[in-house]
């Protein structure tokens, strides 16, 4: 097992926990981060089975202070790969969709 750990944010689906399952295959311990916990604790569950030690972190990174938590939490730990794969996107005319809901994608991404 390698001696740092690979942050993934996103990584309760899609392409983050595919990133989370390959750099358990290459040895990383991880640092799991989404908005549903249930699903972090699920893959964590996942790659224990293989040996895969993981840190889970529950955070919604459209929120400010949620970027803030994290970062304060992640100073003690040797991260040595950053995945920031967070992210969402909205269909629908721009002039049609929430303004703060767009304003939030764009802080996120």
């Amino acid at each position: 097992m390698k001696k740092t750990y690979a942050v993934i944010t996103g990584a309760s689906s899609g392409i983050g926990m595919a990133f989370a399952r390959q750099l358990a295959v290459e040895g990383y311990r991880l640092v799991l981060v989404a908005r549903r916990e249930n699903r972090l604790q699920a893959l964590a569950e996942e790659l224990k089975k293989s040996g895969t030690e993981s840190m889970v972190i529950t955070a919604d990174l459209s929120e400010k202070e949620a970027c803030y938590r994290l970062m304060q939490q992640l100073e003690p730990v040797p991260v040595g790969i950053l995945i920031n794969n967070a992210g969402f996107g909205d269909c629908g005319s721009f002039l049609e969709t929430d303004a703060e809901k767009e304003m939030q994608m764009i802080d996120v991404n």
